[in-house]
């Protein structure tokens, strides 16, 4: 029994053997659990916390609708069965025969067709503590399984109690989910820096011992080349070779990777998302289960993960294969039991059964050889899992991602990060001169803001076409809505985002890239312009030209970055694109200057548009009167009719000061005809 004393234990045995079953009922249980915390017997209360015995059964959320009366009482929260009781008399339970069936008979009610679900706990009790058994149910799995526990919980531990795979109870808004992640962020950030430091001495061939992370990396030589990579290209951005400032950004970067991954995980088993195994809120918790379907299918991508690792790589053509196989497997694998307590690589089976529907949130990098310990990693999914994300929007998610930067001002400063506010964006996207069949592009999308804004206005457009939103998600998110940014985290978040606009909970393949939209257009077909030195730190995946450098839009919208900082291998490449030295128009640039990465963005989202296309981005107004861009404006003037340039402040921007300078909103049409352009009329918004 409990380690509480409870009031039953003070009666004498020679009293208790004469009660009736309605004594133990009265004279036992009743102040035994009154003891533990639970609410007392109420006979006319119709909602909250409370206990009914066998003449009054809680009618909520039993699909007889009617009091059975084959068992002893409920306890309810919200007239949800919590704890199913059955009472005997005081030596009914002496034998173990007549134990065993009582047990069988109580477990029998839980799984009878008066509950829509098997409560949680079973509680079979005589006031004797040897026959005296509670039970917690051991999953989601039906039939329901329990297991027997040491002591009667008290009423506040039974409340707190989270069942594993079951969907949770605690809704949660934006402010409380990002203290959440941010608490998680720092102890993730903690468990990953040996690694980290770990990498870096292994990759610069530094003497000294290392741990298991370590004497991992060095029998892996292609892992070991590709954090090389990693390394040489931090180094880039941060533009010197101190060790110190690299290590900081990716800790911080492999954080973001792990945490940003599991989150969207639980979201999907949160919403019931077709494909999804619910591993994260079912099996993780166990130490074993029977096996399933689901099992089978885990197991199996647990040796696709295996081999991966021995092989150092997973061909593209052997996937249809692997699939294939896992289906054909499953039954065979179900006859088996698996252990479950492999945290970190039921982890990985997750984010590759997840990739299969979300191959934008789950591609894997260099940043993925970075795992948290088990305890971490625990300690994250236990408390996630007990969350229920229904509460928050789309925005809300994407949000996520400002609140992840703004709490880390080194990366976000890095980046030129500052987002944009709802109000701008509908604003912004007014300006575009949208149809329905617009194809729309958003060069530096963050976490999606403006892709959101984008679908919502075409959304409206359709609709006056008499089309719904479920008709028409696929035809946008796969052929009209681009996106591309440099940062890997803010791709798998702008695909989240992307995903929460349908209910309908469509498979898709957004047009999103990790990319650097700088170093391509239309406009300038693909050439060798890094050098040898260049090209041995740069990334083929984000700096090669790609699918979205060879599309004209009808329309470009965003907010680029402010004094982004440049890796060093690209400032001479950004010169030889954009600079206004005479060696750098020599080599082919455009002249309208390279100082500012907000500048590069307005001249590379004009040769992006169609003509008669529409750009609108909001930067920095200084563009309007230096002399260094001086350029920039004869571009503009010699390529676009000026739409409006619309003046602000910058203190809607949480984190955004340009001291003397404001901001702008500025929209352009892509015009080639110079008497055009001479007639038209533009429109100065001078402050808002």
């Amino acid at each position: 029994m409990s380690a509480i004393e409870l009031p039953s234990l003070a009666i004498p045995d020679a009293q208790k053997s004469a009660f009736t079953e309605a004594d133990v009922h009265s004279k036992l249980f009743e102040p035994d659990m009154v003891t533990l915390g639970y609410p007392a017997r109420t006979s006319g209360q119709a909602e909250g916390d409370y206990f009914l015995e066998q003449h009054r059964l809680a009618v909520w959320r039993l699909k007889s609708q009617k009091a059975r009366g084959f068992y002893d009482g409920l306890y309810l929260i919200g007239n949800a069965p919590v704890v199913l009781c059955e009472l005997k008399r005081y030596d009914a339970l002496d034998s173990q025969q007549a134990l065993d069936s009582a047990i069988a008979q109580l477990q029998g009610y839980a799984r009878s067709e008066d509950f829509e679900e098997p409560p949680p706990f079973l509680l079979l009790y005589s006031g004797k503590p040897s026959s005296t058994c509670f039970f917690r149910r051991a999953g989601m799995a039906k039939p329901a399984e329990y297991e027997p526990l040491p002591d009667i919980w008290s009423w506040e531990r039974v409340r707190a109690f989270q069942l594993r795979g079951e969907f949770a109870q605690e809704i949660v808004g934006p402010d409380r989910l990002r203290a959440i992640l941010l608490h998680h962020l720092d102890a993730i950030e903690n468990d990953l820096r040996s690694q980290v430091v770990q990498a870096i001495r292994i990759v610069k061939e530094e003497s000294g011992l290392v741990g298991e992370f370590g004497k991992w990396l060095n029998a892996r030589p292609i892992a070991k080349q590709r954090m090389r990579e990693l390394y040489e290209r931090k180094v880039a951005e941060v533009g010197r070779d101190n060790e110190r400032q690299v290590a900081a950004e990716m800790v911080t970067q492999a954080a973001l990777n792990y945490l940003n991954k599991v989150f969207f995980l639980n979201l999907c088993e949160d919403r019931h998302l077709p494909g999804f195994y619910r591993i994260m809120r079912e099996f993780l918790p166990r130490s074993r289960s029977e096996t399933s379907p689901t099992t089978a299918a885990v197991f199996l991508a647990l040796l696709r993960r295996r081999i991966y690792d021995a092989a150092g790589d997973w061909p593209a053509e052997d996937e249809n294969a692997y699939r294939a196989l896992r289906q054909e497997l499953a039954p065979e694998i179900q006859a088996h039991v698996i252990e479950q307590n492999a945290w970190r690589d039921l982890i990985r089976v997750a984010f590759d059964l997840a990739a299969e529907h979300f191959p934008l949130v789950y591609r894997e990098d260099a940043f993925d050889y970075f795992r948290p310990s088990k305890d971490v990693l625990a300690e994250l999914i236990y408390d996630l899992s007990t969350k229920s994300f229904s509460g928050l929007t789309n925005r809300h998610v994407g949000d996520i991602y400002q609140s992840m930067l703004s709490a880390r001002r080194r990366q976000q400063a890095r980046l030129g990060a500052f987002y944009t506010p709802h109000g701008d964006v509908t604003y912004m996207v007014s300006k575009l001169n949208l149809e329905s069949g617009s194809r729309v592009l958003d060069p530096c999308m963050g976490s999606g803001h403006f892709l959101d804004g984008i679908y919502e206005r075409l959304i409206e457009l359709y609709a006056e076409q008499g089309l719904k939103p479920k008709d028409v998600y696929r035809q946008i998110v796969e052929h009209q809505v681009y996106g591309g940014d440099i940062d890997s985290f803010a791709l798998s978040l702008a695909a989240i985002r992307v995903f929460l606009l349908s209910d309908e909970q469509i498979e898709t393949k957004p047009k999103l890239f990790v990319h650097d939209m700088l170093l391509h257009s239309p406009e300038r077909p693909q050439r060798e312009f890094f050098s040898e030195a260049e090209s041995v730190v740069a990334d083929p995946q984000v700096d090669d030209i790609a699918e979205i450098d060879e599309v004209e839009f009808d329309a470009v919208v965003g907010n680029p970055p402010y004094g982004a900082r440049k890796p060093e291998y690209k400032k001479r490449v950004y010169a030889r694109l954009y600079g206004q030295r005479a060696a750098d128009r020599n080599a082919g640039s455009i002249g309208t200057g390279d100082g500012d990465s907000y500048a590069m963005f307005f001249a590379n989202g004009v040769e992006r548009l169609r003509e008669c296309g529409r750009l609108s981005l909001i930067t920095n107004d200084s563009f309007r009167t230096l002399t260094t861009h001086s350029a920039l404006r004869q571009y503009i003037l010699d390529r676009c009719k000026i739409v409006e340039i619309l003046l602000t402040d910058t203190k809607h921007f949480e984190g955004v000061s340009f001291q003397f300078a404001g901001m702008a909103i500025t929209t352009l049409e892509k015009c080639s005809d110079a008497e055009a352009r001479a007639a038209n009329v533009m429109r100065l918004v001078d402050y808002i």
